[in-house]
């Protein structure tokens, strides 16, 4: 279940913003991965904007995938937080 807050920030932003927001904080903080996973999980379930909310994520996770020895030249931590958030939402 989402927080109130959480549940304003997807009820007021674009499945972009929003996406581009989780992404940002998962690179920042490894230990956000699973909670963002389980954010685009609930609001995939719930809400109508939940399958591009989704989508958008997978977007942007392939997008790290690719570029993924860029990532890593310059930020390792940014890099493994990447990779954890990869398998957190594949699982």
């Amino acid at each position: 279940m989402l927080t109130p807050a959480a549940t304003v920030l997807v009820h007021n932003h674009s499945p972009e913003a929003l996406a581009e927001q989780l992404h940002q904080k998962w690179l920042a903080d490894g230990r956000f991965a699973p909670i963002a996973a389980n954010i685009v999980l609930h609001v995939r379930k719930t809400n109508s904007s939940g399958i591009a909310l989704s989508s958008c994520v997978l977007a942007l996770l392939l997008n790290d995938y690719r570029n993924r020895l860029e990532v890593r030249r310059r930020s390792r931590l940014m890099f493994r937080n990447s990779v954890k958030a990869l398998f957190e939402y594949a699982t």
